[in-house]
């Protein structure tokens, strides 16, 4: 079996090979796909899935064989990548106002949705928007998926559909739908205990809060698991200070260093007492998915959620532009931050679970297809409605199951500020839309 290799505008065939993850010396057969800096994408031969992992993941011979098929030949031109690069993020107003008859609109759709194209592209105008994209579906089928505004934060290249974009904490539905595949798949069980099956005590200090050991699978899933940002801050926040305590750089941060600073933390209340949103909950869920598969959250991710919801661009995103996948969209991060930061503080590699998703609206649609919003798998034909909403710096997103069956995703590339009330406006504008165009 031979796989064409297309990278860097050099073509070859490539024999399957096995592959070596550097930690467990775990093999597996399957083909080079693409890679970057940090990432390979390999196409398993046991079943043609294909799934991304980080680079550092595997052997030293790995690593040497993808950059020799990286390499680039004089004998063969550059081929054009299919998706724009990913753009560079801005920190400061835009260069011209977004008005009506400027705003670019890329897609097509039945005729009877403009009347949700102006609703949108009024609601960019009114908060000056200069990206977003947008999908709607139903059973399974792609009824509508636009971009409007622009790729670039100088507003000359017109946005496309197919667009990834963070999503923002509209991931802890993805999150809460992977845990769910290990559960069902008998790996998991709903109670057990979180300090056990992470075996924290290896790295526990010796003024651990004895309620760490309480933590239960579905505390976490549920928001119960004892951390209350409302009383002692979202770690998610500090990750510069968080950094500092551990006396690593902040764009080295990973998990497992957020955890140690967590577990010399006193939990706000005992687990399963009451409810309290958590971020850092849903990152400690990815965490444990990590540790009970023995796989990186993005390869667990493709081989379960991403192939039952048939996504190619549903993945934990990144913080840099540079370690972005091409298709990615900028980021206008003004005025929440007001000016760039280097490193970028707000890091995406240790957030996966809470915030740092990306994909486009029309994928997203189709997890919802798959997916209720809880996580569960809906089957064909279920009828329910539910929202979610998610909000980070550059980042509004809007996710809805109606109770009609039509599903739609929005996600645009900017905030007003932290608790705005943005998401709940455009959910409200693209209901009433929907409502009037479909019977």
């Amino acid at each position: 079996m031979v796989l064409a290799v297309v990278s860097h505008g050099t073509i070859s065939l490539a024999p399957v090979r096995t592959w070596t993850d550097a930690g467990s010396g775990r093999t597996i057969e399957a083909d080079f796909v693409s890679a970057t800096k940090t990432t390979v994408t390999l196409k398993r031969n046991a079943d043609g899935k294909q799934f991304t992992l980080p680079l550092d993941r595997l052997s030293q011979e790995d690593r040497a064989f993808i950059q020799s098929q990286l390499a680039p030949t004089d004998s063969t031109p550059p081929k054009q990548p299919a998706l724009p690069k990913a753009a560079l993020d801005s920190y400061k107003d835009l260069p011209d106002p977004v008005t009506r008859n400027s705003l670019p609109i890329s897609g097509e759709s039945d005729p009877k949705f403009a009347p949700l194209d102006d609703v949108i592209a009024e609601f960019m105008v009114e908060k000056q928007i200069a990206a977003l994209v947008a999908a709607v579906s139903k059973d399974g089928e792609i009824l509508y998926d636009k971009a409007f505004g622009y790729q670039d934060a100088e507003l000359k290249a017109p946005l496309q559909p197919g667009t990834i974009m963070r999503l923002a904490s509209v991931s802890k539905p993805v999150t809460s739908a992977a845990l769910k595949h290990l559960i069902a798949d008998g790996n998991l069980n709903p109670d057990d205990l979180v300090f056990e099956k992470l075996e924290l005590g290896a790295i526990a200090p010796s003024n651990l809060d004895p309620r760490w050991k309480q933590i239960t699978v579905d505390h976490l899933r549920y928001h119960m698991g004892g951390f209350d940002r409302n009383i002692s801050g979202d770690p998610m926040a500090i990750l510069p200070l968080i950094a500092k305590t551990q006396t690593i750089d902040v764009d080295k941060l990973e998990f497992r260093d957020l955890l140690d600073y967590m577990l010399k933390q006193p939990l706000d209340f005992s687990p399963g007492e009451r409810e309290a949103y958590s971020n850092f909950g849903y990152n400690l869920i990815v965490h444990l998915i990590e540790t009970v598969s023995r796989k990186s959250y993005t390869e667990f991710l493709s081989e379960t959620v991403a192939a039952t919801a048939n996504t190619n661009t549903l993945a934990p995103g990144r913080t840099d532009p540079d370690d972005r996948p091409n298709g990615e969209t900028w980021y206008h991060m003004h005025p929440g931050i007001d000016r760039e930061i280097k490193p970028n503080p707000f890091r995406m590699e240790v957030r996966a679970g809470s915030g740092a998703m990306v994909s486009s609206a029309a994928d997203f649609c189709r997890f919802l297809d798959h997916y209720w919003i809880s996580g569960d798998p809906r089957q064909p034909g279920q009828r329910a409605g539910y929202t979610f909403f998610g909000s980070l710096p550059g980042t509004s997103a809007v996710s809805t199951q109606r109770p009609d069956g039509i599903n739609f995703t929005a996600i645009a590339n900017r905030r007003d500020k932290a608790g705005s009330d943005w998401n709940k406006e455009l959910k409200a504008a693209i209901d009433e839309a929907i409502s009037a165009i479909v019977p």
